[in-house]
């Protein structure tokens, strides 16, 4: 009888762990606040901070001004203040398993899509649009990432030194949490085998 007391009380801690992630994934959903849709070569200009805690922030470049962050497969590009206040973002056409690449020379910050086109951006603003015939001299002339040395992507967040300056949320650590609940179920819910002849 203790054996199947202890079945429900482990099934009904993995039900109600299960509604929790449900009730948080639902909630998402409610508030999340999707960037605008862009044709290929007119990027889209907001104010407001898009939902994008699920992307996946593949790079950061800074000029002497903004911080620039790059969610690579989504077509985002945020612009920060060095600080990390946000300021707005453009919104770019994302090709199906396409990415975009940043680079910076030292003026102008170039956004590459996986078909060679190239967007410009000076001072945080976006200035012109060359498809790929007329970006070949830009894609010969930049040939390094532009990744900042200043800043770093740590577990989803931007560091500056051992400050985090923009704190996002990291899917690996996400899952680390749920393992860790579901291992702390099971030890306390299994009792361990005794030994024999002891």
């Amino acid at each position: 009888m203790k054996k199947v007391g202890k079945i429900l009380l482990v099934g009904l801690a993995v039900c109600l762990f299960l509604c929790a992630v449900l009730y948080a994934m639902y909630l998402d959903a409610k508030n999340k606040v999707d960037p605008p849709g862009a044709a290929r070569g007119t990027p889209v200009r907001f104010e407001y901070k898009a939902s994008t805690g699920s992307y996946r922030l593949h790079q950061v470049v800074n000029d002497n001004d903004h911080m620039y962050l790059l969610y690579g497969y989504n077509g985002v590009l945020e612009v920060y203040s060095l600080d990390g206040t946000y300021q707005y973002a453009y919104s770019l056409y994302a090709d199906m398993n396409g990415r975009f690449i940043e680079k910076y020379n030292g003026v102008s910050l170039y956004l590459f899509d996986m078909h060679g086109n190239v967007y410009v951006f000076e001072k945080g603003v976006f200035i012109k649009y060359l498809p790929r015939e007329e970006a070949l001299p830009i894609r010969t002339a930049v040939s390094t990432l532009g990744d900042s040395t200043r800043f770093k992507i740590r577990s989803g967040s931007v560091w500056e030194g051992d400050t985090c300056l923009i704190s996002r949320p990291s899917a690996r650590a996400s899952s680390v949490a749920y393992l860790i609940v579901i291992v702390v179920v099971f030890i306390r819910f299994f009792p361990k085998k005794r030994k024999l002849g002891g």
